[in-house]
């Protein structure tokens, strides 16, 4: 076997899809994942593409699809109201997998992981430090749930 990878040049694919870096996250959670499958996501793509069918609709044409529905329609600084579009209200029970899902991609970026990285002050009293900051931060997060961390 063999592996391959490719490399993407960030600015170039937000360029390609007429997306800003800021919305990436969004994109993907909205693409699905093991968070928020496809299955999950069928009756938005329904909603976005008339005749939706996951086996005839190309990937491309939902990208494209989920795309529009972003610049049109999001502010990345709500969540809760593009989980009420996405799935028709906010006490959906997907909506809290749809915010999770943007925040597990956003822990990915380096700004993500940056705001998560242990201080390495060479203490060995720094790991519990760094996790009372962490359950403080992930606190007033969960203070502003209609809105993505800054």
């Amino acid at each position: 076997g063999s592996l391959e990878t490719k490399e993407f040049i960030l600015d170039e694919v937000a360029r390609g899809l007429g997306l800003s870096r800021n919305y990436f996250c969004l994109l993907a959670a909205l693409m699905g994942n093991y968070l928020l499958t496809e299955t999950h996501l069928r009756d938005f793509y329904a909603t976005l593409i008339p005749g939706y069918e996951k086996q005839t609709t190309s990937q491309e044409e939902v990208i494209r699809a989920v795309v529009k529905f972003i610049v049109s329609r999001c502010d990345v600084n709500n969540l809760l109201t593009i989980g009420a579009h996405v799935f028709g209200s906010v006490s959906d029970p997907r909506v809290a997998k749809f915010k999770e899902s943007v925040q597990y991609f956003l822990n990915g970026t380096k700004d993500g992981f940056l705001r998560y990285k242990p201080f390495s002050s060479g203490r060995r009293d720094a790991g519990p430090r760094h996790a009372a900051q962490h359950h403080q931060q992930h606190q007033s997060y969960s203070r502003n749930d209609n809105q993505e961390p800054q």
